[in-house]
């Protein structure tokens, strides 16, 4: 910093800067009142008035704080002439732009006051046009126009008003708006100097000092700054005793060297007694933080109070955010709602947003979204509007946050939003755009919107971006664009994008991955994410990516669960790990993060602790009822899956929430929930109404490859769907999964050649990747593929593999297929009693744990190569007791016969029937009806008999 020499009026002592008293001899144009009480009294000429911040200059003020309007001009067109002199016009407009005690701040207002007075034959035009200048550049009087202000300005100087140099040197100077040029700067900074302006004095000055090679001399910084002191202390001669701020402002700043926290609160203090709320907010926040002043809320507040009472603006929102900061003052939350309320009925939209935010909770208070809504709407009303409350509202109207949902206006109120510049309004946009997809009319595509957020950098908008290319979302799917943008996000900070990259890496490769994973996490976690601190916990206390550390690991415990909005996403990601351990005392851990979480309200939490409750488990008894109260819970508050689940439960609808299971089910599908769209496809009564839900699943983002093959797997058998089908089923098989569940739905779709096409020949690979991921359904169809040697080559070693594998899982087709491939062994081209060996181990297997038609399967097999009639009758008798229908009415009819090692027996053979029968195999229901009509091997009778009868006709029907 450049070294000046001390001016006049300030002197260096003692290494402490101190105010110099001196004696100014200033004309009394505005009179100094010799009596406190007394208004303004002429004096004589020549008064000498000390320059101290000791003195009280309150009584040779102007009182700008006490000027009235001549007229209400919030209702005034801009166009009508006015009774108002045009004197007043331009008094009226720039009360509106500062406000006072009885004007509220209203720059919309002021600048339409100003154009009116700059078109008009006014000799003080051209200062309006300078007034006006800066309005054009701040958004809070309307739409920015840069260009303008420029010309507006100059034409303000041309006409002797340097007003507009002062704002033109600093619009260069800082090069925010236009592009910097310190030569100009330097330029308009004289102009307004040279014409007495002391704030262009200082402002060259610090030009000077923060770029030397301009200064024309080495004592031009301590002449540019006297001359400024010069000319303050004249316009503080006429009562302008605004200038006492920037007395304050000089010693408050190190741009001179004469930075004294002290002194500087001083000054403030002799401006806060001429009334001035400026000084006053500035000094109460210096009272709030100790810059000065030992710190004293109750003199702040005492203060802010004040001024409020007067009718400043400033000062209310001021002394409102003052008690939001610090809630544990008195009634801190009601006194702000109070002051809020006073400058929101003034029509201040800043009041509105801040209670808007009170409303939704940021301060303590319990959340309160109907006045939330309210507020957000009064605050959208202003003439200019703050892009974040456009935002909010479309949030509201996006979630029914307080008022009904509706998709159109929250589209409407993002649009404005993203318009203005809004990025996160933009992101609002695409994500409820892609989340409601056929509920939303959007002409232009929202992945569009979601680029621009991106490219200005904002992380959240990159993330998004990076799961539309990774699935195709709007843009054609490119897996490596996605990656980029994922990247990108994650070196922005985006702490979901930097857990993401981390699990990837850890997934692909355990070793070297693990070091990514622990640096990502550790990255995130620092960042406050209380997911990132879990994972972080476990990685000190498993040494993943780094040394085991216990100590550490409790320290990122202790932080994830600590007090906070977030701390739900920590209890439900460990209730999770807990869950997936299993064992008795993990559940009963989970259950206990569980039920730690409820209080935060978070719907997935409920979801969880009601998936629980519904199941049971080791440790945790089953509990129906509460299940469906936190389902109820979790739906009410727009949880999807809630709402499917109680959809499902079909339960009365004053236990489910007053809605029926179909209002739950629709409500599930509104949310985009794919199970629950098919659902509703699957139980449309007309084929028309099927199809539409069919299409508006095919609408939705389907990233997932679950959904893309179970929307595939619902559409196959729909002839209008089909090249619908064609594009999902090819798009699903370019995103691997070893899901076996998915791989055998999607090869089970592939099997309709007609349907998908070419990529029908990738039937029996997925299916085989299927069975190999372990889903048993797969292994016995791949089983009789290689039976059958059509689709897969005839090979019967790798059949008998599969089926085995498949019965031993205990699946009943499977064990059919065995059993037909030894009973049909001519096709195998293998010899019986080979064919015999290879199916009799996996058979015996599955009889012995517990399968009847195992048992039985062994007993035809044993009656086909005619083999000891005791064996069919001790393998015959072993499914009969395992309650298979078939081996009972097998048995029924030997006893009856007396064959295959069963003595003949009338009683037996009924008994056997009826044992069929009453295990509700309906085969054997006539069966018995007849045996309890004619008496064999039973009494007779006829009313058994005809309740038999009658459910065998049932059955028939």
């Amino acid at each position: 910093m450049t070294k000046i020499n001390s001016p006049p009026l300030f002197t260096r002592h003692t290494g402490r800067v101190v105010s110099r008293i001196i004696v100014a001899t200033i004309v009394a144009a505005s009179a100094l009142a010799s009596n406190p009480s007394q208004a303004r009294a002429q004096v004589s000429s020549n008064l000498v008035v000390p320059l101290s911040a000791d003195f009280d200059y309150a009584p040779i003020c102007n009182k700008r704080n006490d000027r009235t309007l001549s007229t209400d001009w919030t209702k005034w067109d801009g166009r009508t002439s006015s009774a108002s002199s045009y004197d007043s016009v331009l008094l009226d407009a720039q009360s509106y732009i500062t406000g006072n005690g009885k004007v509220p701040r209203d720059k919309v207002v002021a600048r339409r006051m100003l154009e009116y007075l700059r078109s008009q034959n006014y000799s003080f035009a051209p200062r309006a046009s300078a007034l006006l200048a800066s309005l054009l550049v701040d958004p809070a009087s309307g739409p920015v126009d840069v260009a303008r202000a420029v010309t507006l300005a100059q034409e303000g100087i041309d006409h002797g008003f340097f007003e507009g140099a002062t704002f033109l040197g600093r619009l260069y100077g800082d090069g925010l708006l236009v592009a910097k040029d310190l030569l100009k700067s330097e330029q308009y900074f004289k102009r307004a100097a040279d014409a007495g302006d002391p704030n262009a004095s200082l402002l060259l000055a610090r030009l000077y000092i923060s770029a030397p090679e301009l200064a024309p001399s080495g004592d031009a910084v301590p002449v540019l700054f006297n001359r400024a002191v010069t000319n303050l202390s004249k316009k503080l001669n006429t009562g302008q005793c605004d200038v006492l701020n920037i007395f304050a402002g000089i010693y408050g700043s190190d741009d001179f060297g004469l930075f004294d926290p002290v002194i500087a609160t001083k000054w403030l203090q002799a401006s806060a007694k001429t009334g001035d709320f400026t000084a006053i907010e500035r000094l109460a926040r210096r009272y709030m933080v100790g810059e000065g002043v030992p710190v004293d809320r109750a003199k702040a507040i005492a203060l802010l109070r004040e001024a409020a009472e007067k009718g400043s603006s400033g000062s209310r929102l001021l002394l409102a955010r003052l008690y939001l900061e610090n809630t544990d003052l008195p009634n801190a939350l009601d006194n702000a709602k109070q002051w809020l309320r006073i400058e929101a009925e003034r029509g201040n939209g800043r009041a509105y947003e801040i209670l808007a935010n009170v409303a939704r909770g940021d301060f303590g208070g319990p959340p309160d979204n109907a006045a939330m809504f309210f507020n957000l709407e009064k605050a959208s009303h202003n003439a200019v509007v703050d892009g974040d409350v456009l935002k909010r509202l479309g949030i509201a109207y996006a979630h029914g946050l307080g008022t009904a949902r509706n998709l159109e206006k929250a589209i409407a109120y993002l649009s404005q939003a993203s318009n203005m510049g809004s990025d996160s309004a933009s992101f609002e946009m695409f994500t409820l755009i892609n989340d409601n997809r056929g509920s939303v009319d959007f002409k232009s595509n929202p992945v569009a919107v979601l680029r621009r957020a991106a490219n200005n950098g904002f992380s959240e908008a990159m993330a998004a971006l990076s799961d539309a290319y990774s699935c195709g979302v709007g843009v054609d799917r490119n897996p490596e664009i996605g990656f980029r943008w994922l990247a990108r996000a994650a070196a922005t900070g985006n702490r979901p994008s930097l857990i993401e990259i981390g699990k990837r890496a850890l997934l692909a490769d355990a070793e070297e991955g693990g070091n990514t994973f622990f640096r990502n996490i550790r990255r995130a976690a620092t960042l406050g994410d209380r997911q990132a601190m879990v994972y972080l916990a476990d990685a000190y206390r498993r040494g993943i990516g780094t040394d085991i550390d216990l100590g550490l690991a409790d320290r990122w415990y202790t932080d994830a669960l600590a007090p906070g909005n977030e701390r739900s996403q920590a209890l439900l990601l460990l209730a999770r790990m807990e869950i997936a351990k299993g064992e008795r005392a993990n559940m009963i851990a989970a259950e206990k993060l569980l039920l730690e979480g409820l209080s935060t309200g978070d719907t997935s939490i409920l979801f969880e602790l009601a998936k629980l409750y519904g199941k049971g488990a080791d440790g945790i008894p089953p509990n129906a009822p509460r299940a469906l109260e936190l389902f109820v819970q979790a739906g009410v508050a727009g949880h999807g899956g809630s709402m499917l689940q109680l959809a499902d439960y079909r339960v009365p609808t004053k236990q489910s929430g007053g809605l029926d299971w179909r209002q739950w089910l629709d409500r599930a599908a509104q949310t985009g929930n794919i199970r629950a769209i098919l659902k509703e496809a699957s139980i449309a009564t007309e084929p028309k109404q099927r199809v539409e839900k069919l299409v508006f699943a095919l609408k939705q983002p389907l990233c997932d490859i679950k959904e893309q093959v179970a929307v595939a797997a619902a559409i196959i058998n729909e002839p209008s769907l089909k090249t619908h089908t064609q594009a999902i089923v090819h798009r699903a098989l370019t995103i691997p999964t070893d899901d076996a569940g998915t791989l055998y739905q999607l090869a089970n779709v592939l099997m309709n050649a007609e349907m998908v096409g070419s990529d029908a020949v990738s039937g029996p690979s997925v299916m085989l990747k299927a069975a190999q991921a372990g889903k048993v359904e797969a292994m016995r169809e791949v089983g009789r593929m290689y039976i059958e040697g059509a689709i897969l080559p005839a090979n019967f070693n790798e059949a008998v593999k599969w089926l085995t594998l498949a019965v031993r899982a205990g699946d009943q087709g499977a064990i059919k297929s065995v059993a037909e491939l030894a009973l049909d062994y001519k096709k195998t081209g293998k010899a019986p009693d080979v064919v015999l060996r290879a199916v009799l181990e996996p058979l015996k297997l599955a009889a012995l744990s517990g399968s009847g038609s195992a048992a039985k399967a062994i007993a035809e097999l044993y009656a086909s190569t005619n083999a000891d009639g005791d064996l069919v009758q001790q393998w015959m008798l072993k499914a009969g007791n395992l309650n298979d229908g078939e081996a009972m009415v097998f048995i029924s009819d030997a006893y009856a016969a007396g064959s295959n090692g069963f003595g003949q027996s009338d009683a037996k053979s009924t008994e056997w029937i009826a044992k069929a029968a009453k295990a509700g195999y309906p085969p054997a229901f006539e069966r018995y009806a007849i045996a309890l009509q004619i008496g064999y091997g039973t009494p007779v009778n006829i009313s058994e008999a005809s309740q038999w009868l009658e459910k065998a006709g049932t059955v028939t029907q």
